[in-house]
């Protein structure tokens, strides 16, 4: 029975009446094992088996917040080449400046140029606040002064491109 366990050697107890005033406290095996002096080894500590993480589908996401970010990709992607062939289709019929000026001409024209000029203060803002350059800042601000909005989206785009959610796309994070 030693051999079978491949146990380390130890002594007998000291006597029978070792084994038996334990006996109501031990099983049979185990008291056998104490008659014997057989001790079991002991269990191996083996290190924790790596486990890699599961593999993962480019096309799928892999959280909800992933899925916010494509969705919001592909919207503000299919808003910013909408806005562009619109631009391109308004210019057909009238320049930039004399568009402008038709626009001012009626009073809610002026209230409309306002109110875009208001939002882009605004994204102004968000891009200060999220952009770590001054200079990357001032290039967002006067393209999005000049191009209006179709700025806002290229640069939301660019955010969620370099891997953000769209929480941290909007934080400063």
């Amino acid at each position: 029975m030693r051999d079978l366990y491949a146990l380390d050697r130890a002594p007998a107890p000291a006597s029978p009446a070792f084994a038996l005033a334990l006996k109501p406290a031990l099983s049979s095996q185990l008291e056998l094992r104490i008659r014997l002096g057989v001790r079991r080894p002991p269990p191996q500590e083996h290190a924790p088996i790596p486990t890699a993480p599961p593999p993962t589908n480019a096309a799928e996401p892999s959280s909800p917040h992933a899925a916010q970010s494509v969705v919001a990709s592909t919207l503000a992607l299919l808003l910013l080449l909408a806005l562009i062939g619109l631009i391109a289709w308004a210019s057909l019929e009238l320049n930039v400046v004399d568009g402008f000026r038709w626009l001012l001409s009626t009073r809610w024209g002026v209230v409309t140029v306002l109110d875009v000029y208001a939002g882009a203060f605004v994204v102004a803002v968000w891009m200060r606040a999220t952009t770590r350059s001054t200079a990357a800042w001032l290039a967002w601000v006067v393209a999005l002064l000049c191009l209006g909005h179709a700025v806002s989206l290229a640069y939301l785009l660019t955010r969620l491109a370099r891997g953000r959610s769209l929480a941290r796309a909007f934080s400063g994070a």
